[in-house]
């Protein structure tokens, strides 16, 4: 190479990685101070938060004037609070205008936090276009735009976002227990909507409908539950359990009943919470058999049930102590044990004349395997008894295992 020509190549070389060294500072400061805006407005969001009502002013001034990129991450972020994305929204919907946010949402190759930022944006501040392009986004090919849009109908106190929620439920286009738990955050009263998928051709439209109806109060609503607790399929004759047991109708009791002979197990413990929950003492002896059951579920279930009825279904109980099967024998122990039957057979037997009855019954319960005295329970009687208590713990357990 002409030295020259070299030497020119090696100035204009050097006046490059001068200016690239120059712009690459450029880009760092500007970042720097981006980043450092971004900061200075999101401890303002946050002191405004903390102040609350007070605050409101001071938090709306620093929305106002944060970088449109901050304003963009914040509006599709579900953790923020509904009260702050009603002020970004009104921030981005000021800047921007609506036509320039719906052209965002309906750009498919947009950001996926852009897209759900500015469609929040739009419901939040009502706009006109915003129920379809609510549709669209629940409808469209991003899972992730779809889903926010999901969880922004919920939030919606309007009777359209409750009907595109049912909607969704019916295609399943989404995970349907997402949009179930949009609805049961809503507080809009959707039974009607609801009424017609209890009788869909499909199963899990009628299952997560049934789960859905029991807070809802509609004439003939619990003939329709009543129905589902025949369905074809487990799952919707158990949500038609989990529906009966909360709506208290003057039949429930006795439909949960019939549900105990149902040849699924998790039917049969969802019979048996449902009896639990309506409280009918009459049904309640009912499940006491089902301490025999071959499913832990459904034994589990009816101990739960016992338990909660305390002292009043003991004497219910007690029979089974002397049950043919292991599994009823140290269930109703259990039982017995955990509603306090067992402390106050001890403390009767320690603190006063001995009853041979009694005694029996202490023997079967360490026969059954539900003795299990801690030194917690011994510590809770009479002191005047617990030397007796002991010494009868003792005699109890050698009797029982002679």
């Amino acid at each position: 190479m002409v030295p020259g020509l070299r030497a020119a190549s090696i100035w204009w070389a050097s006046v490059a990685a001068g200016a690239l060294y120059a712009l690459t500072a450029l880009v760092v400061i500007v970042r720097r101070l981006g980043f450092e805006r971004q900061r200075q407005v999101l401890d303002a969001v946050e002191a405004g938060l903390a102040a609350g009502a007070a605050g409101q002013d001071a938090l709306a001034a620093a929305v106002a004037s944060a970088p449109l990129t901050l304003l963009w991450a914040l509006g599709s972020d579900a953790s923020v609070p509904r009260s702050v994305h009603q002020i970004i929204a009104a921030a981005l919907v000021h800047r921007l205008g609506p036509d320039r946010l719906a052209a965002v949402v309906d750009r498919a190759s947009a950001r996926s936090a852009r897209r759900i930022a500015a469609l929040r944006a739009l419901a939040l501040t009502r706009q006109v276009d915003s129920w379809r392009l609510l549709r669209a986004a629940l409808n469209g090919s991003s899972r992730e735009v779809a889903g926010a849009t999901v969880a922004l109908l919920g939030e919606l106190e309007d009777r359209r976002a409750s009907e595109l929620l049912v909607e969704a439920l019916t295609t399943g286009r989404y995970p349907r227990s997402r949009v179930a738990t949009a609805l049961e955050s809503s507080a809009e009263d959707i039974g009607d909507l609801l009424v017609p998928l209890l009788s869909s051709d499909d199963a899990h439209v009628r299952y997560w409908s049934a789960m859905l109806i029991r807070r809802h109060d509609l004439p003939g609503m619990s003939g329709l539950i009543e129905a589902l607790t025949t369905d074809s399929n487990p799952m919707v004759r158990k949500a038609g359990l989990y529906a009966l047991g909360r709506m208290g109708t003057a039949r429930a009791a006795e439909t949960a009943r019939r549900c105990l002979g149902d040849p699924v197990p998790y039917v049969r413990a969802y019979a048996v919470r449902a009896i639990a929950a309506l409280g009918v003492r009459a049904t309640l002896t009912s499940v006491i058999p089902l301490l025999a059951d071959r499913d832990w579920w459904v034994r589990t279930a009816v101990k739960e049930a016992l338990e909660r009825a305390g002292a009043d279904i003991e004497h219910a109980v007690i029979p089974y102590l002397s049950h043919p099967d292991a599994f009823a024998r140290n269930g109703a122990a259990e039982v017995l044990q955990n509603t306090g039957g067992f402390e106050r057979l001890l403390t009767l037997e320690a603190s006063g004349p001995s009853d041979p009855q009694r005694l029996v019954l202490l023997e079967k319960l360490a026969s059954a395997g539900g003795l299990r005295m801690s030194d917690g329970v011994l510590q809770r009687l009479p002191p005047s008894a617990q030397r007796r208590a002991r010494a009868l713990l003792t005699t109890v357990r050698l009797s029982a295992e002679s």
